[in-house]
């Protein structure tokens, strides 16, 4: 229930954002959300594990 929260004021926020902020800044967002999500790979179990060959 709490994701679906969260999920729900994400889109709220992204709801009142012109289109035209995403349109200007498009590569920047695109780098920053790469990034996001490698970031949040180092919290998924087994990722870190498989990629460095540690145990």
């Amino acid at each position: 229930m709490r994701n679906v929260l969260m999920a729900v004021i994400a889109a709220g926020i992204f709801y009142y954002i012109p289109i035209s902020f995403f349109q200007k800044n498009k590569n920047i967002i695109i780098i920053s959300v790469i990034l996001f999500l490698l970031q949040l790979a180092v919290f998924i179990p087994g990722i870190g594990v498989v990629l460095n060959g540690a145990r």
